[in-house]
């Protein structure tokens, strides 16, 4: 064989194993770290809520269709997940995906704030998730100038040192949490699908109760279809030709046997119609030999 050829084959080998392994790697760690992360987010909301020991856990869409995590507390107080990639507006982070968990009271005042995933530089980048930085957002609310003082003198976070471009994401990420809390998950506000949210108006006499007898506009005509009523049913089916073909779907040796016999009934009774079969087999007519022949 073609050293290069066998080469080219070792590595094929080799780079199929190796992308087996890490599937099924994937697969078989693939619940854990799920369940990892969803501890994780329980512990931020207990960090953010000490007295919320069963909140209402529930998901919604972000306005990018991220799903966002929502846990709801007694006193109209809210903890919910929030990313980098979940609005437009977010400064994007130095290196891959920051989320945060943020706690809101009923006043929509942040409460507290832990980021749950990040993979910023070690040592200037990562510093976002220690207290001495995510203290500086309690008390803050949607009006708040959301930016970094090194950016805007009249914001109100105080950069990392060495980590502008951190500080940046999480405190836009957390103006840009305010406000989908302000629209979306605020206590009063319509929740997306909720009953009544872009419904369409009812139908002319939909809901009103029927007249009594004898009471004015009795013999008014009943309301339009739409209002609970059944409408008429068309029915378009019609009748099978040759119904009893599909009684035995399945084609047989037997089948075949039973068919092939009954085109040769036909045939015979054919040729006997015409009196011209021997042995079963159809053959020309002959005429008939007088009386007294040779």
């Amino acid at each position: 064989m073609n050293p290069m050829v066998k080469m080219v084959l070792t590595l094929a080998v080799i780079s199929a194993g190796a992308a087996a392994a890490l599937s099924a790697a994937n697969q078989a760690t693939a619940d854990k770290i799920k369940a990892a992360a969803e501890a994780k987010a329980a512990r931020a909301v207990l960090k953010i809520f000490p007295d919320c020991t069963a909140p209402q856990r529930s998901e919604v869409k972000s306005p990018t269709g991220e799903a966002v995590v929502v846990f709801r507390c007694p006193q109209d107080r809210v903890c919910f997940s929030f990313s980098s990639a979940a609005a437009s507006g977010i400064s994007r982070p130095y290196s891959g995906l920051v989320k945060a968990m943020i706690g809101i009271d009923g006043k929509g005042e942040i409460v507290g704030m832990r980021i749950i995933q990040q993979t910023e530089t070690p040592g200037l980048g990562n510093k976002i998730v220690e207290d001495k930085f995510l203290d500086q957002f309690k008390g803050k609310s949607a009006k708040s100038n959301w930016k970094v003082r090194k950016d805007d003198p009249t914001g109100v976070i105080d950069g990392l040192s060495g980590a502008t471009i951190s500080s940046r994401t999480v405190a836009t990420l957390a103006g840009a949490a305010l406000r989908f809390y302000e629209e979306t998950l605020k206590s009063g506000a319509p929740a997306p699908g909720a009953p009544g949210v872009n419904a369409p108006a009812p139908g002319p006499g939909c809901g009103d109760a029927a007249p009594a007898p004898g009471d004015p506009g009795v013999n008014a005509p009943a309301p339009g279809p739409g209002c609970g009523d059944a409408g008429p049913v068309h029915d378009n089916r019609r009748p099978v030709v040759n119904p009893e073909r599909f009684q035995d779907r399945r084609a047989s040796f037997g089948n075949a046997r039973r068919l092939l016999r009954r085109e040769m009934d036909r045939r015979r009774e054919r040729a006997r119609a015409v009196g011209a079969e021997q042995d079963g087999r159809p053959v020309r007519p002959m005429t008939a030999t007088p009386e007294g022949g040779q």
